[in-house]
């Protein structure tokens, strides 16, 4: 049977629904990570040096030796110390077994960092930018592929010492593509709101569905919820909300759902914010420029009318419960 997403808009054909995927793990929190650069409990210097280096010094050095020029030899001997001493990890400290170091090609530049055999690439994807101190939308490759975010390093084959390839996400394609990997959307259930007229009457649930007028949707895939009567249009389904947020926070909520845990103001009580008006929302989401324009996106969610305390007015709903609010649909405008 066919159910209708957000009324007039687009048939969905009731697959939102046959939500049996697997859970995917909590974009934003790193629960399996294997302590600092050298590993849980590897307190060790990690000072690496390429073997031209090594060679080039050494050779140097007897260089020196022959030409008794005393300085530089010592230069040089104090550069192999460092390499085949201060280099060396502690053999007293054990590195955590349930990590490995792989390499990661970032701007001409090669650098390292542990992970657990079992990390989405999502977590290890948060884990370069907190390395490298961004927080722009990085594209991870590996043996030409492009890695998906909720698949593991052991799905891919990824092991001790492999080469992962970095690099920004291109300034291509859609807006969507742009904020989240393709494999997240489903382009079926999209819907042009820029013109559209709202009369008041849509409900979802026992609330008011006001459309988000001037505003683009890309339809998000749920199926990992279980079921579909919270995303219908009767009495039982959950009534629909908007939340406004960044570029990078985009695409931890898509993957993942919702985290209260990384909110830092709660004005009306700790939970998550969303509004029934979409321009309300707005104000809370940030601007980033694509394609030579400025874009900006909200998410619009389902929220369990168990779980809906209203504040301000009508103007925030807050859900206790993270679960308790679903990302559906990302959507997007353009502002100049």
């Amino acid at each position: 049977t066919k159910s209708k997403q957000d009324g007039d808009e687009t048939n969905q054909g009731g697959s939102e629904v046959k939500q049996g995927g697997s859970e995917v793990k909590q974009g934003g929190s790193e629960t399996r990570q294997g302590g600092n650069e050298t590993g849980q409990g590897g307190q060790g210097l990690e000072i690496v040096y390429s073997r031209p280096f090594v060679i080039s010094s050494l050779l140097l050095s007897v260089y020196l030796l022959l030409y008794h020029n005393y300085i530089f030899m010592f230069i040089g001997l104090i550069a192999l110390t460092y390499y085949f001493f201060i280099r060396q990890v502690d053999e007293n400290v054990q590195v955590n077994p349930d990590t490995f170091q792989i390499f990661f090609n970032f701007s001409g530049e090669s650098r390292l960092i542990f992970v657990a055999p079992n990390s989405t690439i999502l977590e290890l994807r948060q884990k370069i930018q907190a390395k490298l101190n961004i927080d722009k939308p990085l594209s991870l490759s590996f043996s030409s592929k492009i890695l998906d975010d909720r698949n593991t390093l052991e799905s891919y084959n990824i092991k001790q010492s492999s080469t992962i390839n970095v690099s920004y996400k291109l300034l291509g394609g859609s807006v969507g593509d742009f904020v989240i990997s393709r494999s997240f959307l489903k382009p079926q259930f999209d819907y042009d709101y820029t013109n559209a007229q709202d009369n008041g009457q849509n409900r979802r649930g026992y609330e008011t569905y006001h459309l988000p007028i001037g505003w683009q949707k890309y339809g998000l895939d749920v199926d990992r919820y279980g079921d579909n009567k919270w995303l219908g249009t009767g009495t039982d389904a959950w009534p629909i909300s908007y939340h406004g947020t960044d570029l990078n926070a985009a695409s931890n909520i898509a993957v993942g759902g919702f985290d209260s845990s990384k909110g830092k103001r709660f004005a009306f009580g700790k939970g998550i914010y969303s509004s029934p008006y979409s321009t309300e929302a707005e104000a809370y989401s940030t601007t980033f420029p694509f394609n030579n324009h400025t874009y900006r996106v909200m998410f619009q969610n389902r929220v369990n009318p168990a779980d809906l305390r209203k504040a301000n007015q009508d103007r925030y709903w807050i859900t206790v419960t993270d679960q308790n609010i679903r990302p559906y649909a990302l959507c997007w405008k353009m502002i100049s």
